[in-house]
């Protein structure tokens, strides 16, 4: 998940409205509440800036807090910590909301069963890497596979053996990939991987290892099952994804043809 971190202009003016804050304490001698002034600094950091920004910036205010309740009547000790608990309960709930809703986008982008990529959210993946191919001049592996007898495992041993069946798929693939690939679950026993920058002879390598990973996990808990694999390796992304997902259907059609547990990977 990417981290929004607070640029120099968020940073400026985050500064100038503490330093405010600061001089308008210092100047009105406590007399004037500036409460209002600390909680903008707090609440933009705390939303836009990384946990560590805001956390730095919550220290500061503490800080200047307690360094002015020093010396002071007990009735000055009371204002500072009913400002300093304020400020902090801003920081909080604007954290607790921006965290909020990052989990709320990460859940609507994977799969509830398998915790990976959502057919929806692959496919703009996809036209992410294809953009970036184009421009480039990248290579760009595309695999589709489908788990074979999944509908025997499911009625064999209910909808419970078949969910663990797609988390066995989905853990041993995303675990075996590398940095800046992907997977998705783009059909009920369907999943796609993405792999950027790859050529035919390097795919061809990850393809045959994940069909040899998923078989073993397979053997090791009794299931009827298989994988065939349809690949295509493009030398440079074509314009239309729809041309992707064309010749995708086609290598996959092939690779059933010729029989369950097989493998077809054309370049383009």
């Amino acid at each position: 998940m990417r981290r929004i971190v607070a640029g120099p202009l968020l940073v400026t003016v985050n500064c100038i409205l503490t330093i405010v804050a600061v001089a308008v304490d210092i100047k009105f001698e406590q007399r004037l509440n500036v409460l209002l002034l600390l909680a903008l600094p707090i609440a933009c950091v705390s939303w836009y800036g990384s946990q560590k920004q805001a956390e730095y910036a919550l220290l500061f205010v503490v800080g200047w807090s307690v360094y002015w309740g020093i010396g002071g009547d007990w009735i000055a000790w009371v204002n500072r910590v009913l400002e300093t608990i304020s400020i902090a309960a801003i920081w909080y709930c604007v954290r607790e909301l921006r965290l909020s809703l990052e989990r709320g986008k990460i859940s609507r982008q994977t799969d509830e069963i398998t915790e990976v990529l959502t057919r929806r959210y692959f496919l703009q993946k996809l036209s992410e890497e294809m953009e970036r191919s184009r421009r480039y001049q990248r290579s760009l592996t595309v695999v589709n596979f489908d788990i074979s007898n999944f509908h025997e495992v499911n009625e064999a041993g209910g909808q419970a053996e078949g969910d663990k069946v797609l988390r066995m798929v989905a853990t041993t693939v995303r675990d075996h990939l590398r940095f800046g690939d992907c997977i998705g679950r783009i059909g009920a026993d369907e999943f796609a991987i993405l792999l950027p920058e790859t050529d035919n002879e390097a795919s061809e390598y990850v393809i045959q290892k994940m069909k040899q990973l998923l078989a073993k996990e397979a053997r090791k808990n009794y299931w009827p099952i298989g994988f065939s694999f349809g690949a295509i390796t493009f030398g440079v992304a074509p314009s239309s994804i729809e041309e992707v997902l064309d010749a995708l259907d086609e290598v996959m059609a092939y690779a059933k043809k010729d029989g369950k547990n097989h493998v077809r990977h054309d370049k383009m």
